[in-house]
């Protein structure tokens, strides 16, 4: 695992969502999204602009909530992605919300998990999302090496993409068929720098829900 910030945030870095778009972009189509469906139940969504280290700014997203996520960040980087987190205790859904929005923006999109085997989100997946649908859902291209019930297992489904290096997912041990530096070597072709804290603007967007919460909802600090 080489994991972002020494993973001192994990599970906030377990999983990174990425948006080939501009950061207002991107916020502003989730908000565009998710207005509708939280303000009958009597939830806002406020935004506010946050600066700071990578760091800093990651911590705008605690505590940590079960049920729902409440807390959202959208950060520009040194290329045309824009990074997405959020504040969910077992680390960040990015499969709906940058899926979803990458079909409402017309981009492309990016899901990375580089996870401890023990979490929840255990294990190495890359996901690559369309703007347009294909065989399932808009998913271009997954790849995962994950334990599940103890067991390892690898998949990889949809269109091989060019610079993938298939030799790999022969290898004998599965957890070694797709790992952390094949996942880096990957989102590198595609321009992201996922690991490096200097790739991520000291700038960006939070949104924040206020007001009713999921009853069940419960509070969590950082794992370590």
């Amino acid at each position: 695992m080489i994991g972002l910030l020494e993973n001192r945030l994990v599970p906030v870095t377990d999983t990174i969502g990425f948006l080939q778009c501009p950061a207002e972009v991107a916020k502003s189509a989730f908000l565009d999204w998710q207005r509708p469906l939280q303000e009958p139940r009597g939830t806002l969504l406020h935004e506010q602009r946050v600066a700071g280290s990578l760091e800093a700014i990651l911590r705008r997203l605690l505590p940590l909530t079960s049920v729902e996520a409440r807390r959202f960040l959208f950060i520009p980087t040194q290329t045309d992605w824009t990074a997405f987190f959020d504040n969910g205790h077992q680390g960040t859904d990015a499969f709906a919300p940058i899926s979803y929005l990458a079909k409402e923006i017309g981009c492309v999109g990016v899901r990375a998990t580089d996870a401890l085997p023990g979490r929840t989100q255990g294990g190495t997946v890359f996901e690559l999302y369309s703007a347009e649908d294909t065989d399932w859902l808009n998913v271009v291209r997954s790849i995962s090496a994950a334990p599940t019930d103890g067991q390892w297992a690898f998949t990889a489904s949809g269109t091989t993409l060019s610079f993938e290096t298939i030799e790999f997912y022969a290898k004998r041990r599965i957890k070694d068929r797709f790992n952390s530096e094949i996942l880096k070597q990957y989102l590198e072709e595609l321009a992201i720098d996922a690991f490096n804290p200097d790739f991520y603007a000291k700038e960006g967007f939070l949104v924040e829900k206020v007001g009713t919460f999921a009853p069940a909802m419960q509070l969590f600090g950082l794992a370590n």
